[in-house]
């Protein structure tokens, strides 16, 4: 049985005592592999997942094959939670972005828990608007602001969300994330080196170097998303 004190996810520590000893004996613990996809589009939501170290992106797939990714999820909050909410199919798919633990549970005791307990749901809801906001910010950023500050944001975004400052990502990788061109993002990094935000020279992983210098080379939306938000977040 998993210690409170071992589920490092924001949301289920700020759950009720009662809360957490009813789910807890129904968590299970689990390395997520990158890219592993959890849901895809039209799935229903049988399990959810509180990430610890991972994080989980929701990607819109179009069918001309391309994707955006309209928002995360990581130690912060749980995976599918508006479709769970609504007890409806997913709308998006849920990859994973990083790989890392999660604690998995049936989505039906978690339901079942929120039915009984207005704290639950009150958090529950909060994290569900939390999502919506990021989300919607997210399709204004992609509309008006340069990449460059779209990939800062991206990059301090993810290290609130997993607690590390070196990641197993590629140039690719930000380029799916992001909706644009591989030579965009190969700019966009140059320029976030040059001010000391990322460390030079590395190959196949992107390590931040300088928090400060990359939250000051991110755009507005950053703040804007947490300074509404119920989660804490690193400073």
């Amino acid at each position: 049985m998993p210690e409170t004190n071992l589920i490092n996810n924001w949301l289920f520590a700020a759950m009720e005592p009662a809360d957490q000893a009813a789910l807890r004996p129904k968590l299970v613990r689990r390395q997520l592999a990158q890219k592993e996809v959890l849901l895809r589009t039209g799935d229903d939501v049988d399990y959810i997942h509180f990430p610890v170290s991972a994080q989980i992106a929701n990607v819109m797939v179009f069918n001309t094959g391309e994707s955006l990714a309209v928002s995360t999820v990581g130690r912060d909050g749980v995976t599918g939670l508006a479709a769970f909410m609504a007890h409806q199919p997913i709308g998006w798919d849920a990859i994973t972005h990083v790989g890392g633990v999660v604690w998995s549970a049936p989505a039906g005791m978690l339901r079942v828990l929120a039915a009984q307990s207005p704290h639950l749901t009150g958090l529950l809801l909060d994290a569900t608007h939390q999502n919506q906001l990021e989300a919607h910010t997210q399709a204004i950023c992609a509309t008006f602001h340069a990449v460059m500050p779209r990939l800062a944001r991206w990059l301090v975004t993810l290290q609130d969300r997993t607690g590390l400052s070196s990641f197993a990502l590629t140039q690719d990788d930000f380029a799916q994330l992001l909706g644009v061109r591989r030579t965009t993002i190969v700019a966009a990094m140059a320029e976030l080196r040059a001010c000391g935000a990322l460390t030079r020279n590395t190959r196949g992983r992107v390590i931040i170097r300088d928090r400060g210098a990359l939250k000051a080379a991110a755009c507005t939306c950053h703040g804007r998303i947490h300074s509404q938000g119920t989660t804490a977040v690193v400073s």
